[in-house]
């Protein structure tokens, strides 16, 4: 299985730390030259179209989803069934070198396998494929920050890279991981549990070689909050209450089909 490794130019500090992340593991992997917002003009904004629901992307974020696509696109034409995208920022247990060295262990099924954790509370089918002795794959359901690791079918590459063609409507880890975005019936998302990479900013580490190159805050901050007026907020609560019932069965129903979980690292 071919790992890509995304990275800038202007960050060799970032390529040794991976570098010598891959060597521990005793694996290899290939670089792939990450598009630098910095020197893309302001035309590109426009790639992301209007929306009431996302806020607009800056050109840094609108690169890394540039750069995710030229991974795609490797994986879309090669010859591999399944390939790994990593960021350069990331750290991986010991576990992560069954993981990455080959496909053999991947369900037909799984076209999308997010490989990190965020740390934060996901829904993870209660059903699960055994990857290993100690590690399952679940469905992934609700949003999953991040885009620090994961590994894609041939195929499922090139779906994204067909959705993502002429537009891309929010973050490519929202594009990916989040529910919230319309996709096909047959683009499943699934997790790798517990994960094997996590990205270097969750580790509390001073060095700036682990600090993220695009955003500080993440999840929270994409979505659009707009101002209300009093009598917007008081049918905004009537609107809520009335969608929580409604919504009760289907959650209940999740709840019983998934569990409300963290994802470990290790």
């Amino acid at each position: 299985m071919r790992c890509l490794v995304i990275n800038l130019d202007r960050s060799p500090e970032r390529l040794t730390h991976i570098g010598s992340q891959f060597s521990i593991l005793g694996l290899n992997f290939e670089r792939v030259a990450a598009v630098d917002g910095r020197e893309l003009d302001d035309a590109v904004l426009t790639m992301q179209p209007a929306s009431k629901q996302w806020k607009r992307m800056n050109k840094a974020e609108i690169a890394c989803f540039m750069s995710h696509r030229k991974c795609w696109a490797i994986i879309a034409e090669g010859s591999d069934a399944y390939g790994a995208v990593i960021e350069d920022d990331v750290f991986f247990s010991p576990g992560a070198a069954h993981a990455l060295s080959s496909a053999a262990w991947i369900p037909a099924e799984v076209g999308l396998l997010k490989i990190e954790t965020f740390r934060q509370k996901v829904f993870l089918s209660r059903a699960r494929v055994l990857a290993d002795a100690g590690r399952s794959i679940h469905g992934l359901r609700g949003c999953h920050v991040g885009t620090g690791g994961y590994v894609i079918s041939q195929g499922y590459a090139k779906r994204l890279l067909e959705l993502s063609q002429d537009a891309f409507p929010c973050p490519v880890d929202h594009f990916m991981f989040d529910d919230e975005v319309p996709r096909p019936d047959d683009c499943r998302i699934h997790q790798l549990y517990p994960a094997v990479c996590i990205q270097g900013v969750l580790l509390d580490s001073a060095d700036p070689a682990h600090g993220s190159t695009i955003r500080k805050a993440v999840d929270a901050t994409v979505r659009v909050k707009p101002k209300l007026k009093v009598h917007q907020k008081l049918w905004r609560e009537c609107k809520r209450l009335s969608l929580q019932a409604a919504a009760l069965p289907p959650f209940l129903f999740r709840c019983i089909r998934y569990r409300w979980t963290a994802v470990p690292f290790g």
